[in-house]
């Protein structure tokens, strides 16, 4: 089962558990932390900022999603700089950038990041930097 934070363009947040996640699809069911399967929930893509697959569903406030590690490296791909609409902006690598395309994923540049990747919306994104 795959941890994830959903974080929506209106703001709210869901954490919870899926068994598929399928970017060619248009949805996916997310079993939402402390409910049952009847309090499952389908999340639309059109909706999503991004998505996040978590270590844990605490995490960790406190880290620089700006810190670059590149000596630790652990994915193929170029840098990238993305900053959301609402102001927020994560660095890390990505093998399959390209912005005809509805989304991408990115690996965090910094390896303590709970975040393990993110499949990041693009409609969400005012800018995007590739190094």
């Amino acid at each position: 089962m795959l941890k994830l934070v959903v974080r929506f363009l209106d703001g709210r947040t869901l954490r919870g558990h899926t068994l598929c996640f399928d970017i060619s699809t248009h949805n996916f069911i997310l079993n939402p932390v402390g409910g049952g399967p009847k309090d499952a929930v389908v999340v639309d893509f059109s909706e999503v900022k991004a998505v996040f697959f978590v270590r844990d569903f605490a995490g960790n406030p406190d880290r620089d999603k700006k810190i670059v590690d590149r000596s630790h490296q652990p994915y193929s791909g170029r840098e990238i700089a993305v900053t959301f609409t609402d102001g927020e902006t994560l660095v890390g690598f990505t093998p399959n950038y390209n912005r005809t395309l509805s989304g991408f994923f990115l690996f965090p540049a910094d390896r303590l990041s709970n975040a393990t990747k993110v499949y990041v919306r693009a409609s969400a994104l005012t800018k995007v930097v590739l190094k």
